[in-house]
């Protein structure tokens, strides 16, 4: 890959990663197909998008290793290199940084170059490719708007407190969501809304636990909650309220050392009580 090029630390994973699958598959070079299936690991972060998008992370890698199965076999040197392929599909990812304003390639730009027909993959192939560029660039310039969001908010906060980012790497937005109209409202369910609402305002301990059989709709009890605090049908200790969910699969991917998923809690926690009026949802708990 260019030296000229910059690339970010999450994207500098991915190519570990590939060039590890590349060495499990006996390839001489690590392509495209390889940055995809690295693309869709757990440890790269790149989860949430795609649920957020509704797409299949496991049918994605399938398709990957359809196209890995049918690369060439070979020796490989140490390290093993990108193919020319790579080598083009990184300067388009550099020009899809630009767009998105981004200061460095990361994986949203590298996964939306990579729909781009005739570059690595061709038309035909892309036919039963489930992402759309379009969609992708989307999704990742609202991630960034929240991100954004997010640093506003934790330095208007306080002065004296710095924001670590674990909201956004390891929580869901839900009032944000809401506000994007992709939660659902709510309907029959009034008596329960009310009753969070009273608990919610509580001076001590207001803390709901909603119990119930799977399948009841606990959690859509929760995303109708954020829709009517987006709406404003909310009492006015609770307006402008912010819900954040807990990403389970977030907090303990990647956690290597004793304690880290309790280091990760306490910096949600930090930054947490810098806002006003913040509600956090732990689901399945």
């Amino acid at each position: 890959m260019s030296d000229t090029i910059n690339y970010s630390e999450d994207l500098k994973k991915v190519v570990h990663i590939a060039q590890s699958i590349a060495k499990e598959y006996s390839n001489p070079h690590f392509s495209g197909a390889h940055l995809l299936k690295a693309l869709m690991h757990k440890d790269v972060g790149l989860m949430q998008l795609m649920i957020n998008l509704g797409k299949d992370i496991y049918f994605i890698e399938e398709w990957a290793d359809v196209r890995i199965e049918q690369y060439p076999k070979g020796k490989a040197e140490d390290p093993i290199r990108a193919d020319n392929k790579v080598v083009e599909l990184m300067e388009e990812a550099d020009i899809i940084r630009l767009k998105m304003g981004k200061a460095a390639i990361d994986p949203v730009c590298v996964l939306a170059a990579l729909c781009i027909p005739g570059l690595v993959f061709s038309y035909d192939q892309l036919k039963t490719f489930p992402i759309k560029q379009e969609e992708l660039v989307k999704e990742g310039a609202d991630q960034q708007n929240l991100a954004q969001t997010f640093t506003s908010s934790l330095n208007g906060a306080s002065e004296n407190t710095t924001g670590t980012g674990a909201l956004l790497k390891y929580c869901i937005d839900k009032t944000e969501r809401a506000k994007q109209g992709k939660l659902d409202n709510i309907i029959g369910r009034d008596r329960e809304v009310r009753m969070m609402a009273e608990i919610l305002g509580r001076r001590s301990k207001p803390n709901v636990i909603i119990v119930g059989e799977p399948g009841v709709g606990k959690t859509a009890l929760v995303d109708g909650f954020a829709v009517n605090i987006t709406e404003g049908h909310v009492p006015g200790a609770l307006k402008n309220a912010r819900i954040f969910e807990l990403d389970f699969g977030s907090l303990v991917a990647g956690a290597s050392y004793k304690g880290e998923i309790e280091d990760r809690l306490k910096k949600i926690l930090a930054e947490i009580r810098q806002f006003d009026k913040a509600i956090l949802f732990i689901d399945e708990l």
